[in-house]
């Protein structure tokens, strides 16, 4: 995997994702695990990955 020309960008691109995650479920405390809280948090790792392809990719 990281032996792949995508390989840094791979890693960037999966930390990113995790800390969007993150940042969502801490900023609710980790208090709320609903459904909404889980698609805001999918949301987020979606725009990260959208921003990610811009930046290495276009």
């Amino acid at each position: 995997m990281l032996g792949t020309k995508y390989g840094v960008s791979l890693v960037v691109i999966a930390l990113g994702q995790a800390a969007a995650a993150e940042a969502v479920f801490a900023l609710f405390r980790y208090r709320r695990w609903m459904p909404g809280v889980t698609l805001l948090a999918a949301l987020a790792v979606g725009v990260v990955y959208n921003f990610c392809l811009l930046f290495f990719y276009y």
